[in-house]
């Protein structure tokens, strides 16, 4: 009896799932975004793709150069980093990392903060901005949907 009842439980979840459309993540997506989000999304996208920027290397060599660790003492130092040699550190040198370290957060953070201001200017909140290119960056569904918008705008 017990037997029996549980192959018909059995046959009904199977069946009830059979029923049950689960949506594709094409779907998903599909419904999510609307073409007026993605054209503003894919506007504030390009241009903080395409807009001059600082490049990393060169605010690492500025936080260097205003540091009082020379630039040659400073490679040696990532570079045991880098490879996990051991390497002694004077509290001085730490000190000096630790504000390079810090300047580039800063920057980073001016940047970040730069960008956000943007995204609103530009008519997006940051939290719907954000759930989009981190879906844009998952999907190429959404890439593909995107770029045809951007085609039929111009």
């Amino acid at each position: 009896m017990i037997l029996r009842n549980t192959s018909i439980l059995l046959v009904g979840l199977v069946w009830l799932f059979s029923c049950t459309k689960v949506p594709t993540r094409q779907q998903v997506s599909e419904k999510k975004f609307s073409d007026e989000e993605l054209k503003k999304f894919a506007s504030i996208y390009q241009y903080l793709r395409l807009r001059p920027q600082t490049h990393p290397e060169k605010i690492m060599q500025e936080a260097v150069q205003k540091s009082s660790l020379s630039e040659k003492r400073f490679g040696e130092i990532m570079r045991a980093k880098f490879t996990q040699q051991k390497i002694k550190i004077s509290p001085t040198e730490q000190q000096a990392l630790n504000a390079i370290r810090n300047s580039v957060k800063q920057t980073q953070l001016n940047q970040k903060k730069e960008d956000d201001k943007l995204i609103v200017k530009r008519g997006m909140t940051l939290e719907r901005y954000y759930a989009i290119l981190t879906e844009y960056k998952q999907s190429t569904f959404l890439q593909n949907r995107v770029y045809e918008l951007m085609r039929t705008k111009k």
